[in-house]
C-alpha cells in the first residue's frame, strides 16, 4: 500500500467513524427525548380528557397522587419480610450448622485496626441492616 493509498484509507475509517459516532449521539439524544416526551403523552391526554369534560385538572391530579397510610405502610414495610425470612432461616439452619453469621467478628476485626471498642461490632451490623432497608427507596 503506497503512502497516498493509507492516507486515503486513514482518511475514509476517520470520517466513517466520526459519523457513526456523531449518528449514535444523535440517535441516543434523540431517543432519550422521544421516550420522555412519549412517557408524559399518556399523562397529557387524561389530563386534557379532564379538561374537555370540565372537570379540574388539579382536582384530577390530587386524585392520583393521593396515598393511603395503609399502602405507606404495606410498601415501606414489604423489605421487614426478606429480614423476618433470614430470621428462620437462621433459626432453622443453624442448629445443623448450615447458617453461620460471622458479620460482626468480620466488623470487629475491622473496628480493632481502627482502634473502635469491639462492642460497637453489633451496632454496626444493626446499622448496615437499617442501611440496606432505606436504600431500597432512593
Amino acid at each position: 500500500m503506497s503512502g497516498a493509498q493509507r492516507r486515503l484509507f486513514t482518511y475514509l475509517l476517520l470520517a466513517y467513524l466520526f459519523a457513526a459516532a456523531i449518528d449514535l449521539a444523535t440517535l441516543a439524544a434523540v431517543t432519550i427525548v422521544w421516550g420522555f416526551l412519549r412517557m408524559w403523552s399518556v399523562t397529557a391526554a387524561a389530563l386534557l380528557s379532564a379538561v374537555i369534560s370540565r372537570e379540574s385538572p388539579i382536582d384530577y391530579l390530587k386524585q392520583w397522587f393521593k396515598v393511603s397510610k395503609h399502602s405507606l405502610l404495606c410498601y415501606l414495610s414489604a423489605p421487614l419480610l426478606v429480614y423476618l425470612a433470614l430470621g428462620v432461616y437462621a433459626l432453622i439452619a443453624a442448629p445443623f450448622g448450615l447458617f453461620e453469621c460471622n458479620a460482626s467478628e468480620i466488623i470487629a476485626s475491622q473496628l480493632q485496626a481502627v482502634r473502635i471498642a469491639k462492642a460497637l461490632a453489633s451496632l454496626a451490623v444493626f446499622q448496615h441492616l437499617l442501611m440496606g432497608l432505606f436504600r431500597l427507596y432512593r
